[in-house]
């Protein structure tokens, strides 16, 4: 039985999409635990600033729209095949106009007024959730393109030791 395949025929699901997909959950939860933390003290401290307005959320969207591209690039540049410059010159544009830049302005504007307004605390909240798909989008593609990546090195290393 193909590993690859392995208890998941009936459902179109392989084991290495599950593998990737678990990775990306392990890479999620090791960014959003250190602002859980932040949340439980804010609520032990009694912090009177409404959940949805502590800044937090937008500095979790900056880090997750950034660790998108970086595990996006990384597994772009690990490929043997070249990578259309101008596609991936376009994604990386678009993810830091429409996300990361938005997600740095909305904290800086969070850090400076002293009560936000609904608006803002609702595009935080809006831009962590984009944030939160664009990684498991771009992550989970940046980790299946260096699965593969590694897969190939491991193949081609077997089958050059083989000839010798």
């Amino acid at each position: 039985m193909d590993k690859n395949t392995s208890s998941f025929q009936n459902t179109g699901i392989t084991e290495k999409s599950l593998n990737i997909f678990f990775a990306s959950i392990s890479e999620f939860l090791f960014i959003v635990f250190p602002f859980v933390v932040i949340f439980i003290i804010s609520l032990y401290i009694s912090d009177t600033k409404p959940f949805i307005a502590k800044p937090e959320w937008a500095v979790a969207a900056s880090i997750l729209f950034g660790q998108s591209l970086v595990k996006w690039v990384s597994g772009i540049a690990a490929q043997k095949k070249s990578a259309v410059v101008s596609r991936v010159a376009f994604v990386v544009t678009l993810v830091i106009v429409c996300g990361l830049l938005p997600s740095i302005i909305v904290l800086t504007l969070l850090l400076i007024t002293p009560s936000s307004p609904t608006w803002l605390n609702l595009t935080q909240i809006a831009l962590f959730i984009i944030a939160t798909v664009v990684f498991f989008l771009l992550g989970g593609l940046g980790n299946y393109l260096l699965d593969n990546n590694l897969a190939e090195d491991r193949t081609g290393n077997n089958k050059q030791k083989k000839k010798k």
